[in-house]
């Protein structure tokens, strides 16, 4: 059997072990998906379907990408289900239009594998696929119909191809540069932060005195043909598409309500995506990248030097990018996370046997998953405190945990289709409970004297949106808290018993 023979049946291997925890089925839907992308990618397949491809312009992201893979899922749906119309509030239908994001995130997974193994040695290769299929940070958003997910996939798959072109591919760098411009272009089809590649592949090549400035010409080219050729709103409104650009600067370099460190901030800094990615990473993550400091000054090839550096300005340039813009959350540097476990499988494999090593981070990795299912979204680094501590560090929450509200009620009411409830993260509220009334906690002053409950979420707590309505239950005792991981993600009042 023939080397890449063998590493194909370790690559479907590989996609295999990353397919199954983005598929078990999650019940929580976050707040972006219930409140844009579910929508969006409707209103994206309906524009494919009618002619109107105005449609296909619903994001300054642009979000394009999630939207394609949100259409294959609706129209999968429709095959699945028996019927075009769409049942935003059923369960099922969420996890059918999800289902072709989890599966090219974790096919992304094994590609980065194969890749990787025309850069470096085979074993750290596996190591870093299998974290990179396993940290559940990844997995929460490779699970997920978003736009972090999958640009971050797109992205690392366009930045290892532009390696292979600059370092191992010297008879055939074309056809990688090709890869790595379509890859890119999908990248920044889906969130355009990521074109980003481009630049950290040519600095890389700068650095590295591998100058192939005719290739990133193409590259331009190529990565800015696809981008428009897979965007149909370009094919005949580019205003729209530009009002949507002027829209997300705008929201960028404007703020964010944000938290950190104990108290609301628009800009938390450097510090904020520092603390953010160590909370988000596994203990075991988090010791090969201390480990790896010590094991990359022991390379002894010139040209894995090169592709390490690479690695590392890949780490430091888009850093650098998102901490410039003044709306910063954690799952922004998401990007990073594939280039992390790289570092992370160095640093392992340099003391550890990489049977010892590999063994070891798949058995750790399945005990994890076990204990946080159905909530990776939920994880946080125990070395840090994890649950116990994170929402003193950080915004946390992104509406997991609301759908345990929802079973509460549909447990204890007769009639939970009756209740009016005054909620904060509403919108996700009501897709879990589309039959009852649900209000937005900022208009509670014209509902509180007929709601039957009010429900908090921890980071409009953590922000302090609604401080009188809090107040005025402060002293109360809630009916129930939805508790994951050691944190208290909602807390479910009953009016009728509040003091006046």
């Amino acid at each position: 059997m023939s080397f890449w023979t063998r590493k194909s049946f370790i690559a479907l291997a590989i996609f295999i072990f990353a397919l199954i925890p983005r598929v078990m089925p999650q019940n929580y839907t976050t707040y972006d998906e219930g409140r844009f992308w579910i929508n969006r990618s409707q209103n994206f397949l309906n524009g494919l379907e009618t002619g109107d491809l105005q449609q296909t312009a619903q994001a300054f992201h642009p979000g394009v990408g999630t939207m394609w893979m949100g259409s294959v899922g609706i129209i999968l749906d429709r095959i699945i289900s028996g019927t075009d119309h769409p049942q935003t509030d059923n369960m099922q239908y969420r996890v059918n239009i999800r289902l072709i994001m989890q599966i090219m995130n974790a096919a992304s997974v094994a590609i980065g594998y194969l890749l990787l193994l025309r850069l470096i040695d085979p074993h750290v290769a596996l190591l870093s696929a299998i974290l990179w299929a396993s940290e559940p940070f990844l997995i929460a958003h490779g699970s997920i119909l978003h736009v972090d997910g999958l640009s971050t996939s797109m992205m690392m798959l366009s930045f290892l191809s532009g390696l292979i072109a600059l370092y191992t591919s010297p008879k055939h760098p074309r056809r990688w540069w090709v890869a790595s411009a379509v890859l890119g272009g999908f990248a920044g089809l889906t969130k355009i932060t990521t074109f980003a590649v481009i630049g950290i592949l040519f600095c890389a090549a700068w650095i590295t005195k591998k100058r192939q400035l005719k290739f990133f010409f193409e590259w331009g080219f190529i990565g800015i043909a696809t981008w428009f050729l897979f965007y149909p709103a370009t094919w005949g409104n580019l205003d729209a598409v530009f009002s949507n650009f002027e829209w997300g600067l705008e929201i960028t370099f404007s703020g964010h309500n944000n938290f950190f460190l104990g108290e609301p901030s628009s800009h938390p800094g450097v510090l904020y995506y520092l603390l953010s990615v160590l909370l988000r990473i596994t203990p075991w993550l988090m010791g090969g990248l201390i480990l790896s400091i010590f094991a990359i000054r022991h390379l002894k090839s010139l040209q894995e030097k090169q592709i390490v550096l690479s690695f590392f300005l890949y780490v430091v340039l888009f850093f650098a990018v998102m901490y410039l813009q003044s709306k910063q959350l954690d799952r922004y540097l998401l990007p990073l996370y594939p280039v992390l476990c790289v570092f992370a499988a160095y640093g392992l494999l340099n003391y550890f046997d990489w049977r010892i090593a590999t063994s070891g981070v798949i058995l750790a990795a399945a005990i994890n998953f076990i204990t946080i299912y159905p909530y990776p979204l939920a994880y946080y680094n125990p070395v840090l405190g994890g649950g116990y501590l994170a929402d003193e560090f950080i915004m946390v929450g992104w509406g997991e945990g609301i759908d345990k509200v929802v079973d509460y009620i549909e447990q204890t009411e007769d009639a939970p289709c009756d209740l009016t409830i005054i909620a904060q993260y509403s919108h996700v509220l009501s897709i879990h409970l589309p039959c009852a009334t649900v209000i937005p906690a900022d208009q509670w002053e014209d509902a509180i004297n007929t709601a039957d409950y009010v429900m908090f979420y921890i980071n409009e707590l953590q922000r302090e949106y609604d401080p009188v309505l809090e107040a005025q239950f402060s002293r109360q005792a809630p009916v129930y808290v939805a508790r994951i991981n050691h944190l208290e993600y909602a807390y479910l009042y009953a009016v009728d018993s509040t003091a006046p």
